[in-house]
């Protein structure tokens, strides 16, 4: 089986007539036993975010 590729994605929403300001990553990888995982992290722009 193919293993698959390092990808990330990131966006963001801005909008502040209703004070939105949100940061969102989403990381897909492969571990060292070959396993898939998804990391996700949210949160105001320019705090640590959430996970």
């Amino acid at each position: 089986m193919e293993t698959p590729k390092n990808q990330s994605w990131h966006w963001q929403a801005i909008d502040p007539s209703r004070n939105v300001a949100r940061d969102y990553h989403l990381w897909v990888e492969t571990d060292l036993f070959g396993w898939t995982t998804v990391e996700r992290r949210w949160g105001r722009i320019g705090t640590k975010g959430r996970g």
